[in-house]
């Protein structure tokens, strides 16, 4: 019983001491009852949970005293800026000629916010001096959210949901106080928060036991899993972010990652991981909206558009994933000249830079004699999926190819390649302008299009990326690193760099090269291991003059 006591009245003088929560009466009260032995434990019991119980809610609020007023103030500078933005309109409309409007702030939820702060730097630059002053007034109110919002980050005594939600606060406000401004400066200090966020054991933990599975997974897996989709919404909305306004290139080679026990953990490039685990997939896709999964994308041949649209070919249609997550089949028809068609097969698929879309395909038919010919057919899009026109293409020969590889240049060219290693550059009706032979053979669903213009393809013993022009120059080769394999190589238009997927058979993984566009490696990035069902080679990768690049691993995408 004295150490009973003992453990009671430390208890109570800690918890008086720390919050001066516990006095008068339920002091007094206690105290006696420890003095005098009282052997009524229950009623005891029964006194100091209800207590405590009182003092963990009152800590809980006085813990989230700083989260709650970093909310407020921000709901206070966006009022603000509305306001702003509203008188901006206003003088628009009595200014002549100028019609265009600034978009307001509607969402008030955290999540709302921190989308709309990403997207805000193209609105707020139009605003006038005539709002400058309630503009002032909004970034003292985000720069005290922002405040706000990092002492309850540092405040250890909240659960880490808590501390997520004080990290999406926090990054909303620095964007809006000066991402609007300075979107590279903004960019540049929300990632210090997030590195912070990484680093805290709670998240590596969180992410290390949803990866691994087992029996530990099932416990608070709901929460565990709400938890996880909020760090990778807050990096995913950043990156968009940083993608859109900032000039870095190096972005995704050197995003914050997440410490796990034999790997670091990218939230973008290792998003799927997650996605691919969860029944809830749809859901958090619609939030991860850098993430598609979907069946038709395995084996898939597939292209994207200027608005992250996804065109997959099949033999008889080429299907569009919209944004939305909804899609919708447009029907491939026969040439008028092609009839009694008794085999068809998918080529490729291609989008130029106003996302006109062309399909080829080859057909069998058989003839009056009871022979087959084999043709290639063109099919052109128009950017609404209207057809514009069927070609059948009179230059390959059909009977000795089996595959051939197509892209689009920035004169539009479109450009074949054939498994013979003859290119052929046409009009974009399919009507042959020239063609040229490859020095030495290649490998096969690796064209692609580099800077707009020349053209790119993967040497035959995959050690390097071999640079073409269109007259059929070679200008230049990247080698990459001793042990890669090339997988395939896109032009990423967003950063303007070379971005090489290679394997490594030694570590059985894929890797992400980063070159310059004068062909000097820069940055290098863990992509994924291999599964052990799945070919090196399995992987495709897309990427659009004004869009961006597209990985693709079995069932989904991850534009990156």
């Amino acid at each position: 019983m004295a150490l009973e006591k003992a453990l009671i009245s430390a208890g109570i003088d800690i918890l008086s001491s720390t919050v001066g929560l516990v006095a008068g009466k339920v002091y007094d009260h206690l105290t006696n009852k420890l003095k005098d032995g009282d052997s009524a434990n229950e009623k005891l019991r029964q006194i100091i949970v209800r207590d405590l119980n009182d003092i963990k809610s009152k800590l809980d609020c006085l813990s989230l005293k700083d989260l709650d007023s970093s909310y407020s103030f921000l709901k206070e500078g966006v009022e603000l800026l509305n306001l702003a933005i509203d008188q901006w309109n206003e003088d628009q409309k009595a200014s002549e000629g100028r019609t265009d409007e600034a978009t307001r702030v509607m969402n008030d939820t955290a999540s709302g916010i921190l989308n709309a702060a990403l997207s805000l730097p193209q609105e707020i630059r139009k605003l006038k001096i005539s709002s400058d002053k309630r503009f002032v007034s909004a970034q003292d109110c985000f720069k005290a959210s922002r405040e706000a919002a990092t002492h309850a980050f540092n405040n250890k005594s909240l659960s880490i949901k808590d501390r997520i939600m004080a990290c999406k606060l926090r990054i909303a406000a620095r964007i809006l106080e000066s991402g609007l401004e300075d979107p590279e400066a903004a960019t540049t200090a929300s990632l210090l928060s997030l590195k912070e966020l990484h680093g805290l054991s709670a998240i590596q933990e969180m992410f290390a036991v949803f990866l691994k599975g087992g029996l530990k997974s099932m416990l608070k897996k709901t929460e565990r899993f709400e938890n996880i989709m909020s760090v990778l919404f807050i990096n995913h909305a950043l990156y968009d972010f940083a993608s859109k306004y900032t000039s870095k290139s190096h972005y995704l080679f050197t995003w914050p990652g997440i410490e796990l026990k034999d790997r670091t953990f990218h939230p973008i490039l290792h998003a799927r991981e997650i996605v691919t685990k969860t029944f809830s997939s749809e859901e958090f896709v619609q939030q991860l909206n850098r993430v598609v999964v979907d069946s038709r994308i395995k084996w898939a041949t597939f292209a994207v558009n200027s608005r992250g649209e996804i065109i997959i070919q099949d033999d008889d249609k080429i299907t569009v994933i919209y944004s939305t997550g909804e899609s919708k089949d447009f029907m491939l028809p026969d040439p008028l000249d092609c009839s009694n068609v008794v085999e068809q097969s998918r080529m490729h698929v291609a989008v130029d830079s106003n996302d006109n879309v062309y399909a080829v395909r080859q057909l069998t038919a058989c003839d009056k004699n009871g022979s087959d010919k084999k043709d290639f057919v063109l099919y052109a899009f128009d950017d609404n999926y209207n057809i514009k026109h069927v070609s059948v293409l009179d230059f390959p020969n059909a009977r000795q190819l089996l595959c051939v590889d197509i892209a689009v240049d920035k004169n539009q060219n479109l450009i074949m390649l054939s498994l013979n290693n003859q290119v052929y550059i046409c009009e974009t009706t399919g009507k042959l302008k020239f063609q040229f032979k490859l020095d030495e053979g290649y490998i096969c669903n690796s064209l692609s299009i580099f800077n707009n213009i020349d053209i790119m393809i993967i040497s035959y013993d995959r050690s390097a990326v071999q640079i073409y022009s269109t007259e059929g120059n070679l200008k230049s080769t990247l080698k990459v690193p001793e042990g890669h394999q090339v997988v395939r190589v896109a032009f990423h238009h967003g950063t303007c760099k070379i971005i090489v997927l290679t394997y490594v058979g030694e570590q059985n993984s894929w890797f992400l090269l980063g070159y310059s566009e004068t062909g000097e490696l820069e940055n290098s990035v863990f992509f994924r291991k291999r599964d052990p069902w799945q070919y090196s080679w399995e992987m495709n990768m897309k990427s659009h003059p004004s869009g961006p690049l597209a990985v693709a691993v079995y069932e989904s995408i991850t534009f990156i």
